[in-house]
């Protein structure tokens, strides 16, 4: 669970420390009141004046060991007035407790594959039969062409955060823990998964879009064949949407396609663990690689409830 703090210079500082400590550590129940349970991220904005409430909490809340600063990013943002712009802070506070430790190998192997054809996504992305996915390369090949195409696109890959998530038909969670191990060999240092490998394709626009203060990710894979059947013998399907939450634009899917037809090797961490899928939380792999297994829903709902 993940909640939004909106500093301003109308309350003090103590007041805003004294709400993301309840949010980390949770409300026992009191009278006639239900307890609150702790939330695994809060974040923090603030604009101009208020900025340095945000670093006072987020520095005094990590050494007191209730929290790690998982993120800090800054901005112009556009106002009214003579200044028409102010700075923007966002602290992303990920509470201790939650984190889980994972060992695991994220050392880098190249592995050696060939062309496969048909591999051509449109709008909607790449549809095959499932056994198609299934087979050998066939996912690993598209992907790879994809993190190729976004890096000479000038998309910043390395040190970045993939969202990644499906609909739920058949393959999809060992789909998802694929990609994981290829995103980390291809520098990614964040993933952010919906629990169960669930993600429909307007949650993950949504989480693109609003999680962590919104357009933390450098985009999304989406592991869905829309209303087409699922199952072993039915169809499977991958599509990437970018920074934006949108679809990918032509001049992204094209050069995917390009590389399709001309790949010769993928990187992966054969080493890097199996996530609990199951459950919710933030799993740190040798301290390293930051996984956050979320509610697949609540980016989407909060949005719409807006």
């Amino acid at each position: 669970m993940a909640v939004e703090l909106r500093l301003t210079t109308s309350k003090p500082a103590s007041f805003y420390l004294r709400a993301a400590r309840s949010f980390l550590e949770g409300v026992p129940a009191k009278d006639d009141k239900a307890a609150k349970p702790p939330v695994d991220t809060v974040t923090l904005t603030a604009l101009g004046n208020a900025i340095s409430v945000a670093c006072f909490i987020g520095g005094t809340l990590e050494k007191e060991g209730l929290a790690t600063i998982a993120s800090v990013r800054t901005k112009w943002t556009s106002v009214a007035g003579p200044m028409k712009h102010t700075p923007n802070i966002t602290v992303v506070l990920k509470r201790k407790a939650a984190e889980k430790a994972l060992s695991g190998s994220l050392a880098v192997t190249t592995e050696s594959t060939s062309p496969i054809e048909g591999q051509k996504p449109g709008t909607s992305g790449l549809r095959k039969k499932t056994k198609v996915f299934m087979g050998k390369n066939y996912l690993e090949n598209f992907v790879q062409s994809t993190f190729d195409a976004l890096k000479a696109t000038g998309v910043p890959v390395e040190g970045g955060t993939i969202v990644i998530g499906g609909d739920g038909r058949y393959f999809n969670k060992d789909a998802t823990q694929l990609i994981a191990k290829m995103s980390v060999a291809n520098g990614v240092k964040t993933l952010w998964i919906g629990n169960d490998a669930l993600l429909s394709t307007p949650a993950a626009s949504a989480v693109v879009r609003t999680r962590e203060g919104g357009f933390v990710p450098f985009g999304a894979f989406i592991l869905s064949a829309s209303h087409n059947p699922g199952g072993l013998d039915e169809d499977f399907g991958i599509k990437f949407n970018c920074e934006n939450g949108g679809p990918a634009p032509e001049k992204v899917t094209e050069k995917i396609f390009e590389n399709t037809t001309k790949i010769s090797e993928y990187k992966i961490c054969k080493g890097f663990p199996t996530i609990d899928l199951a459950t919710k939380g933030t799993y740190m792999v040798e301290g390293k690689i930051r996984v956050d297994v979320f509610d697949c829903a609540e980016d989407h709902v909060g949005m719409l409830m807006k």
